[in-house]
């Protein structure tokens, strides 16, 4: 089996008194699945990301995504337009016992992306709905050439539907619909906004094997919970 951790850092910055309790919760995964993250605080492995323009004015050493690997990476892409441009990273490695996996990093666009910041020019929800539109493809190609792949990230949507509109909630579902989630339902003890991060297998099992709240010890770590599964 191996170990997925799936988890928002919230750009915790090597100058953050958080950081070393950052890496200290990852600890030291087969694959970790990370948004919102700073090129210099991440576990340790090989690292790929998913670019630094995601339509957004952003510090050159951020990314929206990034996933690292105890085994080189290869068939990587990365999208340079939106939606899926730096928000989207796709790569393939070895985990052990497994063999080879395709793996897809993703941070979908919050309800209110490009709305009043950014680049303007969406109305609410429609970023999201947009990405999700190009997601669907992504994942059939990769179906089509990989018998076992993994999905995780920001999904910016709980599992079952809380808040989102039906529509976009059906949309996400129907992307989701032959794919093992085990982090539907997930109730993260001492975390009251409920989960955002999720991980999903095709052609594996996979199981939630531990989860934490962002605010750990009186620190607060993240705004979202994190994820291990064993997969």
């Amino acid at each position: 089996m191996a170990s997925v951790v799936v988890w928002n850092l919230r750009w915790a910055s090597p100058r953050s008194e958080r950081s070393e309790d950052v890496l200290a919760q990852i600890g030291d995964p087969d694959l970790s699945i990370l948004s919102e993250v700073t090129l210099g605080v991440l576990p340790s492995g090989h690292v790929i990301d998913a670019g630094e323009d995601w339509g957004y004015s952003a510090k050159a050493e951020r990314r929206k995504v990034a996933m690292v690997s105890q085994h080189p990476w290869t068939d990587v892409e990365v999208f340079k337009s939106r939606p899926l441009g730096g928000r989207c990273l796709v790569g393939s490695t070895q985990l052990n016992g497994i063999g080879k996996v395709a793996c897809v990093g993703v941070c979908i666009p919050w309800s209110a992306c490009h709305v009043t910041s950014g680049q303007k020019d969406k109305a609410r929800w429609e970023e999201h709905a947009d990405f999700l539109h190009a997601l669907g493809p992504v994942l059939t190609r990769l179906s089509q050439n990989y018998s076992r792949i993994m999905l995780g990230g920001d999904f910016n949507q709980r599992l079952p539907r809380k808040y989102a509109p039906i529509v976009i909630a059906n949309a996400l579902e129907g992307i989701l619909s032959k794919w093992n989630v085990p982090t539907r339902n997930l109730i993260v003890e001492g975390h009251k906004a409920g989960c955002l991060n999720h991980f999903a297998s095709l052609g594996m099992n996979a199981n939630v094997e531990r989860s934490w709240p962002g605010k750990i010890g009186g620190m607060a770590l993240s705004d979202h919970a994190g994820v291990c599964a064993k997969v």
